[in-house]
């Protein structure tokens, strides 16, 4: 998901004008807002409220999967190293999503909240750390794109980026960058308190934006160059990336099958010449029995680079285009917000099915999770029967 249109669009989206609410509208037009317009506090309660926590839990099950499979001594490999940082990231913005469902079917996504703590929270570290763990996740798919390219594509060469220590080097330095380059959001938007009218008179917290923080050209920029790093080229990296790497296996496989449909002539005759049954000669059968599970290896990796690719396209793709068409004045339009909650369950389903996908698709994933799980609690039942 990408918090920073699914939370805000890139703002706190102002329900109240500031400068004539008082304290006591400021924190209690919310209600008048939901009982004004119905079928959006229904879109945000089933979008929001039920839909995205359910994707999260099963994100953060999967991925949390992930990480004890991808940490097994025989998952070894500068692939693997990425594949840890992509689920790492993942895993901390599904933690930062399941506040963000909170407040928006709680809270009406500006408060009011009784502890400032958890006011602070939302307002300051809610999106920052959830866009940049976010980011943190497309920066090592697209590092793990670079690296299976390098080595299928660019035999011999780029030997440093697959070295052993260069992949953990490098995914720190993604994980450094992404919080840096988040960090302007830090200061886009502070807690206002505000006190309940009638009662005991309880002190609230709400969350209020900085407007001319927000709505200046310098922020317009910014969210521009964060489309720019995070979606667009992203995008079009793994896209063309992928797009080599299967087209030079689909070429390597075929040198590879005329390589060894000659293997299978010389084998043939060389059998019928000699008919030596200790020949070191491989059979006929051994070469097409190695090139069956060659063939079946392969069409697998075909098939896990092409729905990883696919995936990130057609779920990132719905949050390029919202970026683009955000704005202010059609904030309150029923439609836009219906295309604002599927690109961001989208987006964060995204996240969330990696784990299922490895399962399916990779047999070496899958066998790790096997020996991991289910063989280890087959030896300690033995192991209690004995």
């Amino acid at each position: 998901m990408d918090i920073d249109n699914a939370l805000i669009d890139g703002r706190i989206v102002s329900f109240y004008d500031a400068s004539t609410s008082s304290h006591s509208e400021l924190c209690w037009n919310s209600t008048d807002i939901m009982n004004r317009d119905i079928k959006m506090a229904r879109l945000k309660y089933f979008s929001y409220g039920i839909i995205l926590p359910a994707i999260c839990g099963l994100g953060i099950m999967g991925n949390l999967l992930n990480l004890v499979v991808l940490t097994r001594p025989s998952m070894k490999g500068p692939a693997y190293v990425y594949m840890r940082g992509y689920a790492a990231g993942a895993l901390c913005a599904m933690f930062f999503a399941v506040p963000f469902a909170g407040r928006i079917l709680l809270h009406n996504e500006v408060g009011p909240w009784e502890s400032y703590v958890q006011a602070f929270f939302h307002t300051r570290l809610e999106l920052y750390l959830g866009n940049a763990f976010i980011g943190v996740a497309v920066l090592m798919l697209v590092a793990l794109t670079v690296e299976r390219y390098v080595a299928v594509c660019q035999v011999g060469q780029g030997r440093y980026l697959i070295s052993k220590k260069a992949p953990s080097m490098v995914c720190s330095l993604l994980t450094i960058f992404s919080l840096l380059i988040y960090s302007p959001y830090l200061l886009r938007a502070h807690v206002v308190t505000c006190i309940e009218e009638g009662g005991d008179n309880r002190t609230l917290y709400r969350i209020q934006e900085h407007p001319t923080f927000s709505n200046s050209i310098a922020w317009a920029v910014y969210l521009w160059i964060l489309e720019a790093i995070f979606k667009i080229t992203p995008m079009i990296l793994v896209a063309y990336l992928n797009c080599c790497i299967i087209v030079t296996y689909r070429e390597t496989c075929e040198k590879r099958r005329k390589m060894t449909k000659r293997l299978n002539t010389v084998s043939t005759d060389t059998a019928l010449l000699k008919k030596d049954p200790n020949s070191d000669t491989p059979s006929v059968s051994t070469i097409s029995q190695e090139e069956t599970t060659r063939l079946s290896q392969e069409q697998r990796l075909m098939l896990l680079l092409g729905s990883t690719s696919v995936l990130f396209l057609v779920c990132t793709a719905p949050q390029l285009i919202l970026s683009l068409m955000i704005h202010e004045r059609i904030l309150k339009s029923y439609g836009f917000q219906v295309f604002r909650a599927i690109a961001n369950v989208l987006e964060l389903s995204n996240y969330s099915v990696s784990f299922y996908i490895y399962s399916i698709l990779s047999r070496d994933f899958r066998t790790t999770f096997l020996r991991t799980f289910y063989y280890r609690k087959r030896e300690r039942v033995n192991q209690t029967y004995l």
